[in-house]
Parts: C-alpha cells; sequence; structure tokens
C-alpha cells in the first residue's frame, strides 16, 4: 500500500488489490487554526499493536516565514480503521523537517524524518509512533553531519 498526497487530498492505494481510499478532508481548517497552511511532513505507517494503518500530517503555517516568530505547527493523524482525521497536540517544535523521500522512512511502528534542530546548527531524526501517536526526536551525533573536508 502506498500514499499520494498534495495538499488538499490524500490516496491510500493498495495496487494488489486494485483499491484506491480517497482520504476525508483534513480535521485542522484552514481559516481557524493556520491561515496559509501547507504540508511540512507527512508519513504512512502500520501500528502492529492495534493492527491499523495510519496516515500523520505535520502542517505549517507559511505566514510567520514573515515574522520574527518561530511557525505555527499542526498535526493530525488518520486511522484507517476509524476514516477520520484527529489533532495530535504534541509536535517536535524544534525540528524544521527535510522533505526529501530518500530521507524519510517507516520502521517497525513508527515513521522517520531527517530534519534539523529549529536553531540549524544540529542535524536530528524525528519520528511519530505510530501506536503512542506521539512525536519523538534525537540529536545526530557531530561526527554524523561532518563531511570529509569541512
Amino acid at each position: 500500500m502506498i500514499s499520494l498526497y498534495n495538499e488538499d487530498k490524500v490516496i491510500l492505494a493498495n495496487f494488489v488489490i486494485r483499491k484506491l481510499r480517497i482520504l476525508p478532508n483534513s480535521c485542522i481548517s484552514p481559516c481557524s487554526e493556520l491561515e496559509y497552511r501547507s504540508i511540512i511532513a507527512m508519513g504512512f505507517g502500520y501500528d502492529p499493536k492495534t493492527n491499523e494503518y495510519k496516515v500523520v500530517r505535520v502542517y505549517s503555517d507559511n505566514k510567520m516565514k514573515e515574522s520574527n516568530f518561530p511557525p505555527q505547527r499542526r498535526a493530525e493523524v488518520y486511522s484507517l480503521s476509524l476514516d477520520s482525521w484527529k489533532v495530535i497536540d504534541d509536535v517536535a517544535w524544534e525540528v524544521c523537517f527535510r522533505l526529501c523521500f530518500h530521507l524519510q522512512r517507516y520502521w517497525n511502528g513508527a515513521y522517520y524524518w531527517f530534519g534539523c534542530a529549529s536553531d540549524h546548527h544540529r542535524e536530528v531524526i524525528a519520528l511519530f509512533d505510530m501506536t503512542s501517536e506521539v512525536f519523538h526526536y534525537m540529536t545526530l551525533p557531530e561526527s554524523f553531519c561532518k563531511f570529509p573536508g569541512q
């Protein structure tokens, strides 16, 4: 199963059984909570404890880019069995997610993104645990972030 998405729609596709599911609209209203929202991270995975597929999506308010304030972020998780989204209050606020496809993965009940700390001085791995529905992050060792010649 794979997920396809743009700013407004998410489609889950299972090519083996030839089925598509268009997910319901976000539960985060762009007008009331994030005026100029954009997706900054998204992941699709499986919760082995509940035998359920989930989609996690993190939004950022683009309007904040022009100010000195950190961007407002909101997250939501979709449950395939409930066919609905719910807001996740615990977002990895300190992380600037990198949207490169090759730097994000689902593994062993969690979805992982490569990113940097909001101070842009530390590389991190952010993860969303599909069972507890909580974000975590860990700082990478400084030696990992240095390249030859630096």
